[in-house]
């Protein structure tokens, strides 16, 4: 599944792999997320999982996003496994540390490395991504069905504000979006 750039994932280099990866990842090449995530098999196993340095929850942004620090101090919600990832009513992306677009993934490709992070569980989804729920049949549908799990996602633009509160509207002052819930429909299901 290795979407790299000139790198192959190696199953006994695994700890290098991350190494390589984590490096590429903190100095803006967020191509190499898919490498990353791999390693982490590997690391899960000897009592170091996660990605992004063991982070409680799956935080799929370069360490240099402004973001990815306020991301941390989001409060968790019962029920839900949070997802943080740049997205829009269709896909999702990582960016590179100017803030350019590094990696583009499809629901289904994103359903894909989920599947491979350690830190999620399987669980139903909170997908802290820009309006990934404005459509009904858009980012956050698609990602229920390829997991068969209910996703919660915001309908307009979601801010993060340093304490990890969230906001979600045109600007972080107007929160007039809404989180709205997605049931898995197995008939819309992307192959």
């Amino acid at each position: 599944m290795s979407r790299t750039t000139g790198l192959q994932y190696d199953g006994e280099k695994e700890v290098e792999a991350y190494e390589y990866g984590l490096e590429q990842l903190k100095k803006g090449n967020g191509q190499d997320l898919d490498l990353l995530i791999e390693a982490t098999d590997y690391l899960d196993s000897i009592g170091e999982s996660g990605i992004m340095e063991g982070e409680a929850l799956s935080i799929y942004m370069n360490s240099s996003d402004e973001l990815y620090n306020y991301a941390k101090n989001v409060k968790a919600i019962d029920g839900f496994e949070d997802m943080i990832i740049h997205g829009d009513k269709f896909g999702f992306e990582v960016r590179d540390k100017n803030g350019g677009i590094a990696s583009v993934y499809t629901p289904r490709e994103f359903a894909e490395i989920l599947r491979e992070d350690p830190n999620y569980h399987g669980g139903n989804i909170r997908l802290i991504s820009c309006e990934t729920g404005a459509e009904d049949v858009g980012a956050a549908q698609m990602l229920a069905n390829q997991l068969n799990v209910i996703v919660m996602a915001p309908t307009d633009i979601l801010w993060i504000l340093p304490d990890g509160k969230i906001t979600i509207g045109p600007t972080w002052r107007e929160n007039t979006g809404k989180w709205k819930i997605f049931k898995p429909k197995g008939d819309l299901k992307i192959k």
